[in-house]
């Protein structure tokens, strides 16, 4: 467990926040959030033949892509929630008179 924590201590917060608030330059585009982890695995998993480094970081990867699209899911349901809420009392009135829509002019 205590490796885990080493390795998650690569990634900070604000790291991972770059794809959605980060600098430009900066932006992880393969869903790793962080470029470092892609870098131990080469220079200590690869360049050191370490299996173990390699298999514990691509784990601490495909976690970070997996909470990531928890929380893209959560978004979309909690966006369209906020939708229909909002949407609502312009909705009332046709619900009501459903002419309404056709009576108003162009």
């Amino acid at each position: 467990m205590d490796q885990i924590f080493k390795l998650a201590s690569f990634v900070s917060l604000t790291e991972a926040c770059y794809p959605v608030a980060g600098p430009p330059d900066r932006r992880c585009h393969h869903g790793t959030c962080d470029p470092r982890l892609v870098q131990r695995i080469i220079d200590q998993g690869i360049g050191m033949n370490d299996p173990g480094v390699v298999v514990r970081t691509a784990l601490l990867m495909l976690g970070i892509s997996f909470l990531s699209a928890l929380f893209a899911i959560g978004n979309n349901v909690l966006s369209v929630q906020v939708a229909r809420v909002g949407s609502r009392p312009a909705r009332r009135p046709l619900q009501k008179d459903p002419e309404l829509l056709l009576r108003q002019p162009r």
